[in-house]
């Protein structure tokens, strides 16, 4: 007959696969590592949002004789 399915019944299996190396280590990164990611990510879709909404220059235009914006 099987044990009754409790947290501690639950607990001791997973106690006992890890003893026996079942499992293996693994390293979980930091929190301002994975804060870091986040902000680099959202930083890259926000560029590649303002590259798609800057319209095409014309066939005459030519992209390098544009103003920036902080050419004064």
């Amino acid at each position: 007959m099987a044990a009754n399915k409790t947290d501690d019944n639950d607990a001791d299996g997973l106690a006992h696969l890890a003893e026996v190396g079942f499992y293996k280590e693994v390293r979980v990164k930091s929190f301002d590592s994975m804060l870091t990611r986040t902000l680099v990510a959202a930083r890259t879709r926000l560029v590649r949002i303002g590259t798609e909404l800057e319209p095409d220059p014309g066939p005459d235009e030519d992209v390098w004789s544009r103003r920036s914006c902080c050419d004064g």
